[in-house]
């Protein structure tokens, strides 16, 4: 079972928050699942697809920012990539100019995001000031300075723009570090979760407060059968007192081993498909009237 397919499967359970039934909206049509077959199956690219080719840029500093740029915009919530591509995906590309100045480096840097067919969505103008011999050698620290100073902005062009209208106004969320998960699962899972209840107006905070619900998520891999791994990816929504109101489990089968390192684009792909029931037990729960608990 490829985690596509995995939608089908996902099973919603509600506890104290339910008084009806919640809607299936994960159902797949058979032609769906049988499009994916392999396991691990990722779709093709990612939020933000970043052009590595920068013009004006060397290609050693070509490669090194834009390999920065997709992790401070993974940092961001964005999910992005330098490869990869589909009708959903943005393009990003940069036009950089860059001159000595009282022994440091003056950097201009346009960067403008386009959705796919090529029709700008908005654009930003960088302004920096670097360390010459940083720059010169494309140091790892000084591709993520201008990358990191870049990102927010960047995101804020198509942050409000989601494809999900407003599944989760009013819900106030803490998506805490997600446990149990091989490799780099939880900051993987944790980033991508937050990124889709954010991409459906559910308002995330960094830290507990009385009114914000807490998201928990958990792996549990069991030991390995036949060259594959069963593994359950359960989300749980909880009070702020720990009480849980509602839960979005995720079961599949992946080969030995291969979620022990990174997990890449799949992250996004199992929390694509766990976010809207999440938000629904968020959002039945902040619709709630206040009353004893």
């Amino acid at each position: 079972m490829c985690w596509r397919s995995l939608a089908a499967s996902l099973v919603i359970l509600l506890t104290a928050a339910a008084c009806t039934p919640l809607p299936q909206p994960f159902a797949h049509t058979k032609a769906d699942v049988e499009k994916s077959k392999k396991v691990l199956e990722l779709p093709d690219g990612a939020g933000i697809v970043i052009n590595p080719n920068i013009e004006g840029a060397p290609p050693e500093i070509s490669v090194a920012l834009a390999n920065a740029m997709v992790k401070a915009l993974s940092d961001a919530n964005i999910p992005a990539s330098t490869t990869g591509g589909n009708k959903s995906s943005q393009v990003l590309e940069g036009r950089l100019a860059a001159a000595p100045v009282a022994g440091r480096n003056k950097v201009l840097i346009l960067w403008t995001l386009s959705n796919h067919e090529g029709d700008k969505i908005g654009e930003y103008l960088q302004h920096e000031t670097v360390d010459i011999r940083g720059w010169q050698t494309a140091q790892p620290a000084v591709m993520a300075a201008l990358a990191n100073k870049a990102a927010e902005p960047i995101a804020g062009l198509i942050q409000d723009k989601g494809a999900v209208s407003t599944p989760g106004q009013g819900s106030i969320a803490e998506v805490r570090m997600v446990e149990g998960a091989p490799g780099d699962g939880a900051t993987s899972l944790t980033r991508a979760m937050r990124f889709y209840l954010q991409q459906a107006k559910v308002k995330i905070v960094d830290k507990s407060t009385p009114e914000a619900l807490i998201v928990q998520g958990t792996v549990e891999i069991s030991a390995p059968r036949g060259g594959a791994q069963p593994i359950t990816i359960t989300w749980r929504v909880l009070r702020p007192d720990g009480s849980e109101l509602g839960k979005v489990a995720q079961n599949n089968a992946v080969p030995t081993g291969s979620l022990d390192k990174a997990w890449g684009d799949i992250a996004f792909l199992i929390a694509e498909a766990a976010a809207p029931g999440v938000t629904q037990i968020l959002k039945r729960a902040s619709d709630a009237p206040a009353g004893p608990r």
